[in-house]
């Protein structure tokens, strides 16, 4: 039996449904397989999207990606790079303990999305490694850089990066991926949907004909404006919000949350008509995964969110707003524009496909054999 060993960032939850999603395609085409994760802040989101006993789940932190302010929103540069400072420092002791994980379950394969570190135990125990993303933590950091000093602390990660055997490259994908070797590009990479739009209307008591429009906080429950804008809001009687948190649900008839049930978020998103959240890989994703038109707000200083709203409004599927547009609810104003871009889907470039996760299955299996 051969054994996958899977590294997650702790920076979001998209690197995560990713992985979910290769996994599913793996165990699916493959049943002599054993599959270990270790993610940290995304361990009981994991959890609840496996049953099978082929998956094997460990709660620990492999990274820890970037700090943010109070607001939820902007990047905080200088305690990123003391955290990573934190890191670099005491990686010795992370290291030891992931070289005896790998031997005492006999690892043949470790894939990382996209903590570092992992390549270096690769490297030492002569087992290959892949990196999987759209971006790299290099990169990110990198704009950050106030001296010498932290541009050689940065370059610390770089020279980790280089130590992976292969790179699977995401759409999106933003500048420095020439730091990895063995490059291959794939297409988007999504969880399967399984629900049935009418029926889910039905049950949570949407009249067919609504505008059914996803509404991401992200930074937002810290925001008293927002959440104050959003329980004096009157909607026209056409549209249905879908949050992604119950807890700023009040007793509104139009304004919804997804349920918190086995069928994971990405089933209620691809139902909508229109999401409007922050920039995302897995959400923007799942989104043209069902021709969803977006409406996304960028995180100031992460270079990420630059170059993925750059492509999205290139081919014409995405509009920004600002932070004042979002909390203000000012988008609603322009439903109709923005439900327009939907039409441009049809000329969507073969890159966008979302068969990412099956093509890089089939790549799996084979550097396995």
């Amino acid at each position: 039996m051969k054994k996958i060993l899977f590294y997650i960032s702790d920076h979001g939850y998209g690197h995560a449904t990713r992985i979910i999603a290769i996994v599913q395609d793996l165990l699916e085409k493959e049943k002599n397989l054993k599959i270990y994760i270790r993610a940290f802040f995304t361990y009981d989101f994991l959890k609840h999207s496996f049953s099978s006993d082929k998956v094997s789940l460990y709660k620990i932190r492999n990274d820890f990606g970037v700090i943010y302010k109070r607001d939820g929103y902007s990047i905080d540069q200088e305690e990123t790079l003391n955290s990573l400072r934190a890191w670099i420092e005491n990686k010795d002791l992370y290291l030891e303990g992931e070289k005896k994980f790998c031997q005492e379950k006999g690892i043949n394969l470790i894939i990382s999305d996209i903590p570092p570190f992992v390549f270096e135990v690769g490297q030492a125990l002569s087992i290959p490694t892949i990196a999987v993303s759209n971006f790299n933590w290099y990169r990110i950091y990198k704009e950050f850089a106030k001296s010498r000093e932290d541009l050689l602390l940065i370059e610390e990660i770089k020279k980790l990066y280089q130590k992976a055997n292969y790179s699977f490259i995401l759409p999106f994908h933003c500048g420095e991926m020439d730091i990895f070797k063995n490059k291959e590009e794939f297409s988007l990479v999504v969880r399967k949907f399984s629900l049935d739009k009418e029926e889910v209307f039905k049950r949570l008591e949407i009249d067919q004909g609504q505008r059914l429009i996803y509404v991401s906080f992200g930074f937002s429950i810290f925001n008293e404006e927002f959440i104050k804008n959003l329980e004096d809001l009157r909607l026209e009687k056409k549209i249905t919000l879908l949050l992604s948190t119950r807890d700023l649900v009040k007793k509104n008839k139009n304004i919804i949350s997804i349920p918190k049930d086995s069928h994971g978020s990405h089933n209620y998103i691809g139902l909508c008509d229109l999401a409007v959240c922050k920039v995302g890989f897995s959400t923007v994703s799942e989104c043209m995964a069902k021709n969803i038109p977006l409406v996304l707000l960028k995180r100031e200083g992460f270079v990420e969110d630059e170059f993925t709203l750059s492509t999205l409004k290139k081919i014409k599927i995405a509009e920004e707003i600002s932070l004042e547009d979002y909390v203000n609810f000012n988008w609603l104003k322009d439903i109709d524009k923005y439900l327009s871009l939907k039409t441009n889907y049809q000329d969507l470039p073969n890159s966008f496909k979302t068969t990412g996760a099956s093509d890089i299955g089939d790549r799996i299996l084979e550097i396995l054999r």
